[in-house]
């Protein structure tokens, strides 16, 4: 694992104490594009924050020393056209799930279980059409798409699969439950 990779999740991990210390139930996620160079460099980004009582941003401020500040930020925007609704990719059905798995769906799912583990996430969700969600607030949030995510037929196997990978696994009617 890259050294700006481990040093962001350790910043994820400060990050996610110093909120809970105010708000035990806050999970987080970063607006930043790139905020392994804020975790190297220091400035400031910024995060929204779900869990949190009157507030859905805070502006996150890493110094030189070490040290975080914390600005909690409600933001209102003045016109609401989005419709919510992810891109739509046709779903590749592989023969055998443990080949996928170890093909496309490992290295993806490592990194964003870690990423959601230091962000205080304790589950996700894998829908039929590869999307990757965890609840932030009151709603499902896609994080990741599984290219290729196998059909529903093949469910049954990946829960396995993922199991023999130390994660647990529950095929739902909505798609299968990982949690770590």
């Amino acid at each position: 694992m890259p050294a700006e990779t481990v040093l962001l999740c350790h910043v994820n991990h400060r990050i996610s104490a110093f909120l809970r210390s105010a708000y035990p139930d806050t999970t987080w996620e970063w607006e930043e594009k790139k905020p392994e160079r804020l975790a190297l460099s220091g400035g400031t980004g910024r995060i929204r924050v779900f869990g949190v009582p009157d507030f859905d941003h805070a502006d996150i401020t890493l110094d030189q020393q070490g040290g975080i500040a914390c600005s909690m930020l409600r933001i209102v925007p003045l016109t609401d056209d989005s419709d919510g609704t992810p891109p739509e990719d046709p779903n590749r059905q592989p023969i055998d799930p443990q080949v996928w798995y170890e093909i496309q769906g490992r290295a993806v799912l490592e990194a964003l279980v870690t990423d959601l583990n230091s962000r205080g996430h304790s589950c996700l969700i894998l829908h039929e059409n590869g999307d990757a969600c965890v609840e932030e607030g009151q709603q499902e949030v896609p994080k990741e798409h599984l290219a290729g995510f196998p059909a529903k037929v093949y469910w049954p196997r990946l829960v396995e699969v993922l199991e023999g990978d130390g994660l647990t696994a529950q095929s739902t009617p909505g798609g299968i439950r990982v949690s770590w």
